[in-house]
């Protein structure tokens, strides 16, 4: 198999993986995924050669355009997963300041505080 159609085959398997929708159950396994077939790419990318025959450049024209739609959905996962961890963020917080009410009160009011030195 050519480099280029190896190039082709992990398109196709990245813009299939990016095709189902990320589920907070399952996040971290699809990530890993998605990191191993991108490394995968860009490893091969290197040894690419302009396109010899009809074939090749066949397979090119399927990869530009696929590659439209991979990088539409690696753009669309970053966004939902950046609201992910500020709603996550947020969470945390609100569920701090319930436990502890008084923790971020800075004032001293009805305090006496001795100053002698």
């Amino acid at each position: 198999m050519g480099h280029i159609a190896e190039f082709h085959q992990l398109t196709v398997s990245l813009n299939g993986r990016l095709q189902i929708p990320f589920s907070s159950i399952d996040r971290q396994h699809i990530l890993d995924e998605v990191t191993n077939l991108i490394d995968r790419r860009g490893e091969l990318i290197h040894l690419l050669k302009d396109p010899v025959n009809e074939e090749e450049k066949r397979l090119l024209k399927e990869i530009l355009s696929m590659e439209l739609h991979i990088q539409d959905r690696l753009e669309k996962n970053f966004e939902h997963l950046k609201t992910d961890m500020r709603l996550h963020k947020k969470q945390e917080t609100s569920t701090r300041k319930y436990s502890n009410p008084y923790q971020s009160v800075n004032s001293y009011d009805g305090m006496f505080l001795d100053q002698k030195k």
